[in-house]
């Protein structure tokens, strides 16, 4: 199975079968609840806060914030769809930010700016960033491991971004 098709069955699973987060404290919220699909992961990295959100602001800009169109044919109808991955970083304070990146595939059911897929909340730790990740676990790996990699200051590429 393409990486695409799971990215689409799993954002299927997020708007039918389950109701889809409307907010990123939904999302968080069901990510801590177990909900099957996501995964959650606490880490310190030896690296400052602002270093590490500059490194996430050059890196989601270069490389999450963009979209594409493909054509599919569904149910005898070829139509065109377009994707976007829409990626925000948030100053909350001196000492936190937040990180969120969602995904719209053209589904009316989703929230504004497309269905959450990743959040990271990131708190000052001494000399260090304490990082609570959140994620979706189906299509979206390159783009999990890309955001861990460069939160820990790690070379990375730009990830495969499903149906791009």
């Amino acid at each position: 199975m393409t990486a695409f098709v799971r990215s689409m069955a799993c954002v299927a699973l997020l708007a039918g079968c389950v109701k889809s987060p409307q907010t990123r404290y939904e999302f968080v919220s069901m990510v801590i609840a177990d909900t099957s699909g996501s995964e959650r992961e606490t880490f310190v990295v030896e690296r400052g806060l602002d270093d590490v959100l500059a490194t996430l602001s050059r890196m989601s800009d270069a490389c999450l914030a963009r979209g594409s169109e493909y054509t599919a044919m569904s149910g005898g109808v070829i139509e065109t769809v377009h994707t976007e991955m829409n990626p925000s970083i948030e100053r909350i304070g001196a000492d936190r930010a937040e990180m969120t990146v969602q995904f719209y595939n053209g589904d009316s059911s989703a929230p504004p700016g497309g269905f959450y897929v990743i959040a990271e909340d990131l708190t000052r730790d001494g000399t260090g960033t304490r990082v609570d990740y959140y994620y979706a676990t189906y299509g979206f790996d390159d783009v999990v491991d890309a955001i861990r990699a460069w939160t820990r200051g790690e070379d990375a590429e730009c990830p495969d971004i499903p149906g791009q």
